[in-house]
């Protein structure tokens, strides 16, 4: 059977996220806009292939960027949650 109540919670946590401020710049971001051009990457992240998005070499540069980072951190965790 199809888990409806986690797609829910998670449509609700991306309402959330999507009204928040630091998500918006982070998303508009150039260098996130590039990894989400990465069909690769999106594959991936769809479908929660985290092996895979561990192992792309974008993704972990991106990770280790300290504005990104700092843009990461300044999200409001509250909106993680549902």
């Amino acid at each position: 059977m199809f888990p409806f109540g986690n797609m829910f919670k998670n449509l609700g946590a991306m309402a959330k996220l999507a009204k928040d401020e630091n998500f918006q710049n982070l998303m508009k971001h150039p260098k996130i806009q590039q990894l989400l051009s990465n069909k690769e990457f999106r594959d991936a992240s769809q479908s929660k292939n985290y092996m895979k998005l561990m192992s792309n070499p974008e993704f972990m540069k991106i990770m280790q960027d300290p504005e990104i980072m700092q843009m990461i951190t300044s999200i409001d965790k509250g909106n993680l949650k549902v």
